[in-house]
């Protein structure tokens, strides 16, 4: 018998992380009966998760909760290692998934997914700040702009002398997606140059887009830094600093420093945007993506939830910067 189109969404988890519980507790929020979860196969914190997060029904194996189709859409927030057989299975059911990033750990990878890919969100969170909304629209409502992105990711020396960059695929994809997100793809992006220091500690990549906007990214890679997008256009800035934080600046102020005659040139802000008060209660950016996946369980797309492949186009990225 088929389901009431209407009826509340049974939603599966697989993953016992703090990432899973905080989208344990967005997807109630937004009405989701989370009913069903799994960690890894034989996992002794699984039935821990489940009781905590009042969930009723566990599973010891996540392929077997993958493939069983008892649900309406499910979240598979596992190990990165784990997420792409996870989805192959997943997607099988035609239902609504969520898989977190990177998705794959290379981009060729992408190709073995089969199914019903219009099906599927991607993690990246960050595309539902309130600061990153409003990015995206001053660069639609801009002619072409210039946009820079410091992407000052940990990198480690393995023992054997050569750098674990592990993370620029695992963490700063997030950063390479926003760029894709609020310029309207990084597919359209044309990759120029890229640049590499002598003692592979640093990156520089420029770009365009077809829409004329000039890119580049910066990796400083263990620089004391946060992570930045700054967009420019004309006598106008809007900055993303941290990325959870929008500020839009217009022209210069001249201040005077007292009697020594000293001018400083300040931007003049006239704007700031952040994250709403409930956020702290709930991860920035995850009521929003539970929401998306319920619309999605009820056939309604989302204009800002990410792809397979702007998952795809951010790891290609990553790629790029560290040279594989």
């Amino acid at each position: 018998m088929e389901r009431d189109v209407n009826s509340v969404k049974r939603l599966a988890v697989i993953g016992t992380t703090q990432i899973a519980k905080s989208h344990v507790e967005a997807a109630r929020k937004v009405g989701f009966d989370v009913c069903h979860v799994a960690g890894r196969k034989n996992s002794n914190t699984v039935d821990i998760f489940a009781t905590s997060n009042s969930i009723s029904n566990v599973w010891s194996d996540p392929m077997a909760l993958a493939t069983s189709g008892d649900w309406d859409a499910i979240i598979i927030a596992s190990a990165p290692d784990s997420l792409a057989d996870l989805l192959q299975c997943a997607m099988k059911s035609n239902n609504a998934v969520l898989v977190e990033k990177p998705v794959v750990l290379e981009s060729q990878l992408f190709e073995r997914f089969q199914g019903s890919p219009d099906k599927v969100i991607v993690g990246f969170n960050r595309r539902f700040y309130a600061a990153v909304l409003e990015a995206k629209k001053f660069v639609t409502e801009k002619p072409a702009c210039v946009i820079q992105l410091q992407v000052p990711e940990l990198i480690v020396l393995k023992p054997g002398g050569k750098w674990d960059y592990s993370r620029v695929k695992t963490n700063s994809i997030h950063a390479f997606d926003l760029l894709n997100f609020v310029t309207g793809g990084l597919h359209d992006l044309k990759i120029d140059f890229v640049f590499r220091d002598s003692k592979k500690t640093a990156a520089v990549v420029t770009t365009r887009s077809t829409r004329g906007d000039v890119c580049s990214i910066v990796a400083n890679w263990n620089a004391p830094a946060n992570f930045s997008l700054t967009i420019d256009s004309d006598d106008e800035r809007f900055e993303l600093k941290p990325l959870e934080d929008g500020a839009l600046y217009e022209g210069l102020e001249v201040v005077q420093a007292g009697s020594s005659g000293r001018r400083t040139y300040v931007p003049k802000k006239i704007a700031a945007f952040s994250e709403y008060d409930d956020l702290d209660i709930y991860k920035p950016g995850f009521l929003g993506q539970a929401q998306a996946l319920l619309d999605l369980t009820c056939g309604k797309g989302s204009t800002v939830a990410a792809t397979l492949n702007d998952a795809k186009a951010a790891l290609l990225f990553a790629e790029a910067l560290i040279g594989t």
